[in-house]
């Protein structure tokens, strides 16, 4: 990491193929600082094949490290996680079984992300702290 007095800081961290592609030269990616901060900075990919993040703002997170580990947020995603054990197969796609009181309905949901046993559900019918079913066999389905 270089600190430019004044004018900010700039990182370069050597990337793989796969992240290479993702990221935007000449555009900009959001770093997450070491301590949590979430920062937008310039990306520039190098011929060496190094990314070079530049950003103006922030300079008091960065002064005092003289090595950090940043992560950039290649995706991010906003969404209700469920265990996977809640998620069947519908006509249409995935569902998920909303309980309201004696009320159960199958609603259409996009999996955003599966890890280790959840999923991270969107679905414009579901709303926080609503109550879904879960299923112990994954080949349940709706009727």
């Amino acid at each position: 990491m270089t600190v430019v007095s004044g004018s900010g800081w700039t990182f370069s961290a050597p990337l793989n193929e796969k992240t290479a592609a993702r990221l935007p030269d000449g555009g900009s990616a959001v770093l997450l600082l070491p301590d949590e901060t979430r920062v937008t900075a310039a990306v520039c990919i190098t011929d060496a094949g190094e990314a070079v993040f530049s950003c103006g703002t922030h300079l008091e997170s960065v002064l005092s490290l003289n090595e950090c580990t940043l992560a950039v947020l290649l995706a991010e995603w906003e969404g209700y996680s469920v265990p996977e054990s809640a998620i069947l197969p519908g006509e249409d796609g995935e569902t998920v079984c909303r309980v309201s009181g004696p009320v159960r309905e199958y609603v259409p949901v996009t999996v955003l992300a599966r890890r280790g046993g959840a999923a991270l559900i969107a679905s414009p019918m579901l709303r926080g702290g609503m109550s879904v079913l879960l299923f112990p066999a994954a080949d349940s389905a709706p009727s």
